[in-house]
C-alpha cells in the first residue's frame, strides 16, 4: 500500500510573504492564504486560513512576485511539526510545504506602471 500526500490550494495571500535565511544560507518563506470553502453556510462563504512554507528558489519566487491580496495556486504536501520555544512553551503546526507556486490572475500593471509577471515559476529565468 502506498501513501500519497499531496495538496493543491488556490487562495489569496493574507499578508505579504516573509522571507528569511537559515544559518546555512537557505531561503525560507512563510505565508498564509485564505481558501474559500466550496459550500455556503447561512448565506456566507467561509474561508480556511492555510499556513504555507516554501524553500530555496520557490521561497525567493513567492517573496519577489506575490503580495498581500494576490491570488496564488500552490502545490505541495501537508506536514506537521512541533517544537519547544525558549520559554518552554510547546508549539504544534500543520502547514503545506510548497513545491510549486503559480500565478492565477492574468498579467496586469503594477503601481509603477510596469507589467507584473504572469505564468508560472518555470517561466522565470532562474
Amino acid at each position: 500500500m502506498s501513501v500519497v500526500n499531496n495538496c493543491t490550494f488556490i487562495g489569496n495571500l493574507v499578508k505579504d510573504p516573509e522571507m528569511k535565511e537559515t544559518p546555512s544560507g537557505v531561503h525560507v518563506t512563510n505565508f498564509t492564504i485564505a481558501v474559500r470553502r466550496s459550500f455556503v453556510k447561512e448565506g456566507q462563504q467561509d474561508s480556511d486560513f492555510i499556513s504555507m512554507v516554501a524553500w530555496s528558489k520557490t521561497a525567493e519566487f513567492i517573496s519577489k512576485y506575490f503580495k498581500k491580496g494576490n491570488k496564488i495556486r500552490v502545490r505541495g504536501s501537508m506536514e506537521s511539526r512541533n517544537w519547544t520555544d525558549k520559554e518552554g512553551a510547546k508549539h504544534y503546526i500543520t502547514e503545506c510545504r510548497v513545491d510549486e507556486a503559480t500565478f492565477v490572475e492574468s498579467k496586469k500593471k503594477d503601481d509603477a506602471g510596469t507589467d507584473a509577471p504572469s505564468g508560472s515559476e518555470d517561466d522565470l529565468p532562474f
